[in-house]
């Protein structure tokens, strides 16, 4: 009886603990509670979000459209998160910024609240920190618990990298925020802005003489995205590494020169891409996408001045500079008495073997003949004087040919009176065809075919010819110009 009672007595207790321990881990019974955590001040989940950041300091530049000239605001807002707004710098400047945010909570307790902007490093930018501030608060609906925060105007620890070009195609500053001061979470949207680092801070704008210069979105285009993360140690540096964008030998085809175009659609810029083109000046050549050989010169010295560069005189104009012994006297009409009628024939024209003319010029020095309507247009040749194809002749013309190509254009205009050219240093740069002289002898001697004069005004009854072969000979005034295939003939001159 004693061990019966004593095995009773052990099954009954195992039983029972058997029946406890399962009842502790049986799933029907609730999960203990969670531990309690406390966020100071604030009863429910918050909601913040980024609404608007503007860019201020003593080093930022204007940006300007390059179609209206206004200047883009240097900001960024969540109404139009899309529009990266350009941004302009120079290197070792610093950045000051602000921001405002929309904030959604209850229990609200402003003493608390702190945030702090931080620029992660790229590339080309080092990163930043700003300092950790206080926001200023306002109430946008009691009701929903809605407030509107300020972080205020701050500059950045450090500045940009002294020297150093920049580019960033979507610069976005991040933020923190703490609600009790000691535990830090990230604002989840951020903005984004083109950023942009010159060299120098860029030279003041010129916008009322005829070589405007104005501070557009594509001049700090062209001349930072290509050299980000580049130094440059000095003007000739500088005027080095533009020239290379322009430069004929750095290039597969000058005629398809993908560094040069609008930044706003990629249009490409080009050289008198047709022969009626009215840009004289940089703005225009950016506007139109088509430009004269001083818009041309413009860009490149424009792009030098957005990096800083501060020119003297340093424009060029390449003019013919007869001596009166060698200057001939066609038609009783002195080339000294009229300069500017003295053109110049960049390569390539033709010349015809059809014996001179007396009826159409009385100059033996300069025997070979175009004829032109008013506009300049070549009678009996293309509806384009400087067309692709080279023009058809009958009197014994000079013709344009598909010769030296310009920037975007496989067949420029090739006779002028006077060209435009930038001189910097001892150098000559020619950014219509992105070629350099080193003397007015250099750029005659190797790029010119001849010259030629205008010397009468006739018509087709006076010379009696059908000189446009429309079957009949009428009233059709044209211009007679005189043509030389000597370059030497005369020297030119660089001014």
């Amino acid at each position: 009886s004693f061990f019966l009672s004593f095995f009773l007595s052990f099954f009954l207790s195992f039983f029972l603990s058997f029946g406890v321990l399962n009842a502790q881990n049986s799933p029907l019974q609730p999960p203990p509670p969670p531990p309690t955590t406390q966020t100071a001040n604030f009863s429910y989940n918050r909601l913040v979000s980024l609404i608007r950041v503007t860019y201020s300091g003593v080093g930022l530049s204007e940006v300007k459209d390059d179609i209206t000239e206004s200047p883009y605001p240097p900001t960024w807002s969540d109404k139009e998160p899309n529009e990266r707004n350009p941004i302009a710098y120079h290197s070792g400047s610093r950045i000051k910024i602000k921001a405002k945010f929309d904030l959604t909570c209850t229990g609200f307790n402003a003493s608390k609240i702190r945030i702090q902007p931080y620029i992660e490093p790229t590339q080309s930018t080092p990163g930043m920190k700003f300092p950790i501030r206080k926001p200023t608060y306002k109430e946008i609906s009691v009701n929903d618990s809605k407030y509107e925060l300020e972080y205020p105007e701050s500059e950045s620890n450090i500045g940009f990298t002294d020297n150093q070009i920049a580019y960033v195609e979507s610069f976005s500053p991040k933020w923190k925020i703490t609600y009790d001061g000691t535990n830090w979470e990230e604002i989840s949207n951020y903005s984004s802005n083109e950023l942009y680092v010159t060299w120098k801070k860029p030279a003041l704008e010129n916008i009322s003489s005829n070589d405007r210069y104005v501070l557009l979105h594509t001049l700090f285009h062209l001349t930072c995205k290509p050299y980000n993360g580049i130094t440059i140690t000095d003007i000739a540096d500088l005027t080095g590494s533009i020239w290379k964008l322009f430069d004929k030998d750095n290039l597969l085809q000058v005629h398809q020169n993908t560094n040069l175009y609008r930044r706003k659609d990629n249009l490409p810029l080009k050289y008198y891409g047709t022969y009626t083109t009215g840009s004289v000046n940089c703005p225009n050549l950016i506007k139109t996408g088509d430009g004269q050989c001083n818009s041309f010169a413009q860009l490149f010295l424009q792009m030098l001045r957005i990096q800083g560069y501060i020119d003297v005189n340093t424009g060029t104009d390449v003019l013919a500079s007869p001596s009166v012994q060698s200057a001939p006297i066609c038609n009783n009409n002195s080339v000294m008495s009229a300069r500017r009628n003295l053109w110049f024939l960049v390569k390539k024209w033709g010349f015809t073997d059809i014996p001179y003319n007396s009826n159409l010029t009385n100059c033996t020095t300069m025997p070979f003949h175009i004829i032109t309507d008013d506009l300049g247009n070549e009678i009996g040749g293309s509806s384009e004087v400087f067309g692709i194809q080279y023009h058809k002749t009958y009197l014994g013309y000079a013709a344009d040919f598909i010769g030296n190509p310009g920037q975007n254009s496989v067949n420029p205009q090739s006779w002028f009176s006077y060209h435009s050219i930038i001189k910097v240093g001892s150098i000559y740069y020619d950014p219509s065809y992105g070629v350099k002289y080193q003397n007015s002898n250099d750029m005659r001697d190797n790029y010119l075919d001849g010259w030629c004069l205008k010397t009468s005004n006739k018509s087709e009854i006076e010379l009696n010819i059908d000189v446009n072969r429309d079957g009949s000979i009428n009233d059709l005034r044209f211009n007679i110009w005189s043509a030389s295939n000597q370059a030497n003939l005369f020297p030119l001159s660089f001014e």
